[in-house]
């Protein structure tokens, strides 16, 4: 468990208001390392609010958590929709793959954010990174093209409850 100097704290509190259209209010933020594949849990007051990814290249990422975007809604349209066939996958922590994606975003980028809905009831199953934009998601039958960050079920998802 980490608790951050007030300088990391605020730097994390401004990446992950970028997403919202309010900022995450300054409370007691917790980091707590939850998984082996070097992904963190960032808590605020007790409260799941986001994920810190450590690349093997030595960057670090700071994403909204699952919870957190259910509760606060994304102010961006950065989403792709899955049908029920690729359900079980990506609960299971499966990148998304092309043929299993049939909506995507108007702000979908390469390389960015990206939460993931299932088109029956339009709940968010996980959150990732996009491997292509938009037009290119869309023009696509094969392949990968999120990078499944942190989905429900997982050992993130599970610290959080």
């Amino acid at each position: 468990m980490e608790v951050p100097r007030k300088r990391e704290k605020r730097r994390i509190l401004q990446e992950l208001s970028s997403y919202f259209d309010e900022a995450l209010e300054e409370e007691n933020m917790i980091i707590r390392d939850v998984d082996t594949r070097g992904k963190d849990a960032i808590f605020l007051d007790g409260s799941l609010v986001g994920i810190r990814v450590k690349e093997k290249t030595g960057e670090e990422g700071i994403y909204p958590s699952i919870k957190v975007i259910i509760e606060k809604g994304l102010k961006e349209d950065r989403w792709m929709t899955v049908d029920q066939g690729a359900v079980p996958y990506v609960c299971n922590g499966a990148d998304i793959m092309a043929p299993g994606v049939v909506g995507v975003g108007s702000d979908v980028e390469k390389e960015g954010f990206v939460a993931v809905k299932e088109e029956k009831h339009d709940r968010i199953l996980a959150v990732g990174i996009a491997l292509l934009d938009k037009e290119d998601v869309e023009k696509t039958k094969k392949g990968k093209v999120v990078k499944n960050l942190h989905w429900v079920g997982d050992p993130i998802w599970v610290a959080g409850k």
